[in-house]
């Protein structure tokens, strides 16, 4: 279970900030998971450690469960692993982008539902494909920045698009395996 209470004796993230991207790096080592040092740049790292939860800024235990489980995740997935052409068929309709960048130099993944029919689609190639693109689209953000922008198109989209079941999971991917990568 993550902690969620801060701790006095832990240091504050946010003005230790290299010393305490080198202490998690070497936690995440500790408990097995050496390619935190290929997968999440210093950046991205550190923009985990300080963000706020409920208020309040996450706790080094808290920051170090959320990486592990993302880790973890992608080991067990094989995220790193999955192909343009594993996913191709799932992308053929052209409802998921990446284009261009905003002001910030963030990538941008447009989607639009409503050119696709999910009562046609593999459940389980369409989630390969979101984690297709969502690793596309990290390995595009540029240095400085953690996040990309996701815009999406409504317009048309009915009952034959919506799969609450399969957004729920998507949901549950993009936090767990994903943390922190959607830009506001």
């Amino acid at each position: 279970a993550m902690k969620r209470e801060r701790s006095n004796s832990l240091p504050n993230l946010a003005v230790d900030g290299g010393d305490m991207v080198q202490r998690m790096r070497q936690a995440l080592r500790r408990r097995g998971l050496g390619e935190v040092d290929t997968v999440f740049d210093d950046g991205y790292v550190q923009s985990i450690m300080n963000r706020t939860k409920n208020g309040k800024q996450r706790t080094f235990e808290y920051s170090l469960d959320k990486l592990e489980a993302s880790l973890r995740w992608r080991r067990e997935y094989g995220a790193a692993e999955v192909t343009y052409q594993d996913v191709a068929q799932s992308l053929a309709p052209q409802h998921m982008i990446w284009h261009g960048f905003d002001s910030l130099g963030r990538p941008i993944l447009y989607v639009k539902p409503s050119k696709m029919d999910l009562s046609t689609y593999n459940t389980e190639n369409y989630l390969k494909a979101h984690v297709y693109l969502l690793e596309r689209g990290i390995s595009m953000i540029p240095k400085g920045e953690t996040t990309f922008v996701l815009v999406a198109d409504a317009s048309g989209l009915g009952n034959k698009h919506t799969d609450l079941k399969l957004m729920r999971q998507l949901a549950h991917i993009a936090t767990l395996a994903y943390p922190d990568r959607l830009g506001v």
